[in-house]
């Protein structure tokens, strides 16, 4: 022994299973399971907001399928409304004809004319609503596709998270729990 640094002989460290075991490489295991550790949760919030983007980007689908839908239905009432217009027009210039050359507008040919146009402008109107209509609900359908789409991704975003964090934190014990063992 000199001064006060004081010398040891023939002692060592012994791990658990009683092998000999290196202090600094026990520190590089701890650090070595701190940095799996910080991945897992890096990877976590990284598989998380991947799904909160793709979920949000779902969401968005659902309300520009919505505002089709809308506007299906509003452009199908639109052309309905056009086409009933244009027709009452035709008509109406049908009858001035036929009044100008001394034809019973209200009496036999002539009447059954205007009650057949009639039905065919009835007809073209809910045709053009039926196509709005469908049209619309296929919209609609996308819309709702599109939310369970979205409520899908966001489980999917905890999900997956959480198997980041449950792998992660299983390396990092098999890191740490190697240190005790002196495997590296």
């Amino acid at each position: 022994m000199t001064g006060h640094v004081r010398e040891a002989r023939g002692h060592r460290i012994v791990g658990p299973v009683g092998r000999p075991c290196d202090p600094d490489r026990g520190e590089r295991h701890y650090v070595v399971a701190a940095a799996l550790i910080a991945t897992a949760l890096i990877g976590a919030y990284s598989a998380y907001s991947a799904n909160e983007a793709q979920s949000e980007a779902a969401e968005y689908q659902s309300k520009v399928a919505k505002n089709q839908s809308d506007a299906a239905r509003q452009a199908a009432d639109i052309a309905a409304q056009n086409e009933a217009e244009q027709n009452r027009r035709i008509r109406a210039t049908q009858r001035a004809r036929a009044a100008g050359s001394g034809i019973e507008e209200d009496e036999g040919s002539s009447l059954l004319a205007q009650m057949e146009a009639a039905e065919q402008d009835v007809l073209n109107q809910r045709r053009i609503l039926h196509a709005g209509r469908t049209q619309a609900r296929g919209f609609q359908a996308e819309s709702i596709l599109q939310g369970f789409a979205a409520k899908n991704y966001e489980r999917q975003g905890y999900v997956n998270a959480g198997a980041s964090i449950i792998g992660g934190a299983g390396k990092a014990y098999g890191a740490y729990s190697s240190t005790g063992t002196g495997k590296t």
